[in-house]
């Protein structure tokens, strides 16, 4: 079985290609599985996206940027050494979200501060701003007052993210082990994959009712093993009652 380390930072952490933990004929056929599952949308792409965490860029961001971010270490984002699925949303989905529009440059605009007092230019970073709460004293004249004048620098008004028309693919699942380690791409994680498209595929008001269920069932669990803790064991027929889809 296949094991992969988290990253060891003690070192310059090592970024894993997809090619690193799977061969490209591994890969696709698991890819195929997936469009078995869930299928295509209308521009012939399957509905479930396998992703590769160390090295996916999040194609709806204006600018190229790791998608499942890990940690940030000198300036440079490291992906989960995980696999994801993403599934297809489409166009009237995202409208209906209000989640993406068309997303245009601004403005560059640049502060600087001035002493009331003696009009000595303050210099002072946004991060000391940020720590200090405040402008500091003019260095000049000691003065604590001070006004703010801005440059503004127009944009070009170049569109940085249009919307998109053939919808955009969201974080669906992440394929991950109970005590947080790598999961391999292997039967079972097509089976969590097919049940959790089933479970996908009801309509609101079942997938509600469902939940509902399984929330009473772990309410009547916490009360059973609140009561055997105080030695108050109950008699049979307790009132933890299974619904039909748990039994």
């Amino acid at each position: 079985m296949l094991i992969i380390d988290e990253y060891d930072l003690t070192e310059t952490p090592q970024v894993l290609q997809e090619s690193d933990v799977i061969s490209v004929g591994e890969a696709r056929t698991f890819r195929k599985k997936l469009i078995r599952i869930a299928g295509k949308n209308p521009h012939g792409r399957g509905k479930l996206e396998l992703r590769w965490g160390p090295t996916y860029e999040d194609p709806m961001l204006a600018e190229p940027a790791i998608k499942y971010v890990d940690f940030n270490r000198f300036g440079t984002n490291y992906g989960e050494r995980r696999w994801f699925i993403e599934i297809w949303r489409s166009p009237e989905f995202l409208k209906r979200s209000g989640r993406y529009v068309q997303v245009f440059d601004v403005d560059k605009v640049t502060e600087f501060y001035f002493c009331k007092a003696c009009d000595a230019e303050i210099k002072v970073s946004r991060e000391t701003l940020l720590h200090l709460g405040a402008v500091p004293n003019c260095e000049a004249c000691g003065s604590n007052r001070s006004y703010m004048r801005e440059e503004r620098e127009s944009s070009a008004g170049r569109l940085l993210r249009d919307f998109p028309t053939e919808g955009c693919y969201d974080y669906w699942l992440r394929l991950e082990r109970a005590d947080h380690t790598y999961f391999p791409l292997n039967k079972d994680a097509l089976r969590i994959c097919k049940a959790l498209w089933e479970w996908e595929l009801l309509p609101q008001n079942q997938r509600d009712a469902l939940e509902q269920a399984e929330r009473e069932v772990e309410r009547r669990q916490m009360i059973l093993a609140q009561r055997q803790q105080a030695g108050r064991y109950p008699q049979f027929g307790s009132g933890l009652i299974l619904p039909a889809h748990l039994r």
